[in-house]
């Protein structure tokens, strides 16, 4: 990967974790009228922003340097775990109560994620977003998510 994407993929994560923190926060947010398109506060955005990152850096740093997780797979895991995973089942309108002990078994998917993700690693040892693509398509049925049901088919139409 050339340095300068590992950079950008770098300050794309930062400059995402900076936008969803500042989600209710209207004083601080720059674009006050998609808050006013809100009907609830979202406190939970946060919560569920750095239960994603706690995941992650929990998996990470059971591969004990062995491998790296890339900047962009990293970025990879944190948008989609926060946008299809931690938000919806957080959200105030979710059919149901987030699944107990969440935390844990988010970062026990990222785990099984990364661990799968190793057979796709780069001759480098390193982690990249394609390498977390195959990794978690080998294992989608074992992981707790699927087990939330958030992506089961639409029955209601």
């Amino acid at each position: 990967m050339d340095p300068r994407y590992r950079d950008i993929f770098r300050e794309q994560l930062i400059l995402y974790e900076v936008s969803q923190a500042f989600v209710g926060s209207p004083a601080n947010y720059p674009v006050n009228e998609l808050l006013i398109r809100r009907p609830y506060p979202w406190p939970f955005v946060g919560r569920s922003l750095a239960m994603v990152g706690e995941a992650i850096e929990s998996a990470g740093a059971r591969t004990r340097g062995s491998y790296e997780l890339r900047p962009d797979a990293r970025l990879f895991l944190h948008l989609n775990l926060h946008q299809l995973v931690a938000l919806p089942l957080l959200h105030p309108d979710a059919p149901s109560k987030p699944p107990e002990g969440l935390p844990e078994q988010l970062a026990d998917d990222c785990r099984r994620i990364l661990g799968a993700s190793r057979d796709f690693a780069e001759p480098t040892n390193s982690l990249s977003a394609a390498s977390i693509l195959k990794g978690t398509a080998k294992v989608v049925d074992e992981l707790h998510i699927r087990s939330w049901r958030l992506w089961d088919r639409d029955d209601s139409q």
